[in-house]
C-alpha cells in the first residue's frame, strides 16, 4: 500500500498545470433573415496538427507562419464546417485572420460572413481536428433572430440540427451533463487529487486500546468521509464556475493554473506525510474554488446568452458530480482496505 501511495505522490507532484486545459475551438453563428455572420476561434496548436503551421519545425508557431498559410486555413474551414438552411448550403467566406486572447490562451480569430438562399431550419456539420485529437471539443453558439442556443461538438456528435430539437433546453442540458462527466474523467488533476484525498483521510480512532470496529462500521465511516470530501469539492467548484462564467469574479488564467498545479502537488505530498489533516476540509474547498475558475473563463467567454448559460451550467455541474461519484465508487473498496490496514498498523 505504501508503494501505491508513493506512486500516486510522484504522479501528483509531477502533474503539469496544462493537465487542466482542454483542446477546444469555438464557432459563433448569427443568422438574421438570410444573412450569416459570426466567427471561428481555434488554437494555433490544433491548426498546426491539421495543416502544419510550424514550417521550420522549431517548435514555435510564428505569426508570419500563420499568415503564409491563410489560404490553407480558409480552405480547411470550408472543407470541415458546413452551414445549411433548409436543404441549401449557405455560401460562407472568411475574412482577414486575427489573433485573440481568451482564458490566457491565444486563438486564431476568423470573422465569418455568408448568405443563405433558404429560410429553412439551420443545420451545422462540424468536423475540424477530430481526426487528429479525439479529445477535442468544438463549442457552438447560435443566434437565430434573437433566439440563442449552444451545443458541444465531439467525434460522436458532429451535427447541430435545429429542426430535430438541437436547440431545445433539454437537448442542451443533456449534452452539457455528458461534457461535465467527460471533463472530470479526462482531467488527470481531478482524478488523482480526489484519490489522494480519499487515501489521506484520518484513521477511525487515535485510541489504540479501543477494539477495532466491525467492517460495516468502518465502511460506513469511510463512506461518510468520502461523501463529505466530494461534496466539499463539488460545492466549491460550482460556486466559482457559476460566478466566473457570469463574470462576477475573475483571475488571470496563468495564476489559476499555477495555483492548481501547486495544490495538486501539495495533496500528493499529503498522501504520505498527512500534514494537512487538521485543515483538510479548508484545503479541499479552496482547491475546488480555484478549479472552478479554471474552466469558468472559457465557458463564460462563449456562453453570452443568459438563458443558455443557466441550463448549460446546471447540466455541466451535474455531469461533474456524476463523474466524481463514478471515480469514488471505483476507489472506495481500495480506500476502505487501506484504512483497515492503517488501523491494524496502529494497533501493533
Amino acid at each position: 500500500m505504501k508503494q501505491l501511495l508513493a506512486f500516486l505522490t510522484i504522479l501528483l507532484v509531477g502533474l503539469p498545470a496544462s493537465a487542466h486545459e482542454l483542446s477546444s475551438s469555438y464557432l459563433s453563428v448569427n443568422l438574421e433573415d438570410k444573412q450569416v455572420s459570426g466567427y471561428w476561434l481555434v488554437q494555433p496548436e490544433d491548426m498546426h496538427l491539421a495543416i502544419t503551421l510550424d514550417s521550420n519545425t522549431d517548435g514555435i508557431i510564428a505569426w508570419r507562419e500563420v499568415t503564409s498559410r491563410i489560404a490553407e486555413i480558409n480552405n480547411y474551414f470550408q472543407n470541415n464546417v458546413q452551414i445549411t438552411a433548409g436543404d441549401t448550403q449557405c455560401s460562407m467566406s472568411t475574412e482577414n485572420i486575427m489573433l485573440e486572447e481568451r482564458a490566457s490562451n491565444i486563438f486564431l480569430y476568423l470573422p465569418l460572413q455568408g448568405i443563405c438562399d433558404s429560410t429553412g431550419a439551420l443545420s451545422i456539420d462540424y468536423s475540424p481536428f477530430f481526426a487528429q485529437d479525439q479529445s477535442h471539443r468544438g463549442i457552438l453558439e447560435v443566434l437565430v433572430n434573437d433566439s440563442a442556443t449552444s451545443t458541444v461538438f465531439s467525434p460522436s456528435r458532429t451535427r447541430y440540427d435545429a429542426e430535430s430539437g438541437g436547440n431545445s433546453i433539454w437537448q442542451r442540458f443533456r449534452i452539457f451533463i455528458i461534457e461535465g462527466v467527460w471533463h472530470i474523467w479526462i482531467g488527470l488533476d481531478h482524478i488523482l487529487f480526489l484519490i489522494a484525498l480519499l487515501f489521506a483521510g484520518q484513521t477511525l480512532s487515535s485510541n489504540q486500546n479501543r477494539p477495532k470496529p466491525p467492517w460495516t462500521e468502518t465502511l460506513k465511516i469511510r463512506s461518510v468521509d468520502i461523501l463529505k470530501t466530494v461534496t466539499a469539492f463539488t460545492v466549491a467548484h460550482s460556486i466559482t464556475l457559476i460566478l466566473g462564467t457570469l463574470g462576477v469574479i475573475s483571475l488571470p488564467g496563468i495564476l489559476v493554473e499555477t495555483i492548481i498545479a501547486l495544490s495538486v502537488a501539495i495533496s500528493g505530498a499529503n498522501v504520505i506525510f498527512h500534514f494537512l489533516d487538521r485543515i483538510r476540509w479548508w484545503f479541499i474547498f479552496g482547491f475546488g474554488l480555484i478549479h472552478g475558475l479554471g474552466f469558468a473563463s472559457v465557458l463564460g467567454d462563449l456562453l453570452t446568452s443568459q438563458g443558455v448559460r443557466l441550463s448549460s451550467l446546471l447540466g455541466f455541474n451535474i455531469g461533474v458530480e456524476i463523474g466524481q461519484l463514478c471515480i469514488v465508487a471505483a476507489a472506495l473498496p481500495v480506500s476502505y482496505t487501506h484504512l483497515r490496514a492503517h488501523e491494524t498498523e496502529a494497533d501493533l
